[in-house]
């Protein structure tokens, strides 16, 4: 499986997890720490949302990164939950709704 982010106006990040992808509290806490820097805080207050990937709603969560003094610049954080397939989205220089999302899910011998 992979997922695509596209956009002409910043940049895209994407993490995938097959087999056992993490719960969605699990992500979400993993997320919110990283994108803080495990700062006093870590916690980013999450969206329910639906994003659309290649023509589907694929039920989301989105959060507002606040500029930190490491990074000077604003970020959004996107997590996609599916029934194969959780992602992890990092944006920077655009907001979720300048991003373009497909997935391609890949089935092989034993692989989902």
């Amino acid at each position: 499986m992979t997922v695509f982010g596209s956009s002409v106006l910043g940049r895209a990040w994407v993490s995938t997890y097959r087999g056992r992808p993490p719960g969605q509290d699990e992500l979400q806490e993993v997320t919110s720490f990283n994108m803080t820097n495990g700062g006093k805080e870590p916690a980013l207050h999450w969206a329910e949302t639906t994003l659309d990937v290649h023509g589907r709603s694929v039920p989301g969560h989105l959060a507002f990164v606040p500029a930190s003094a490491q990074v000077n610049i604003d970020r959004w954080a996107v997590l996609l939950f599916g029934k194969e397939y959780s992602a992890s989205i990092q944006l920077e220089g655009m907001t979720p709704e300048q991003l373009t999302l497909c997935v391609n899910l890949r089935r092989g011998s034993g692989s989902a």
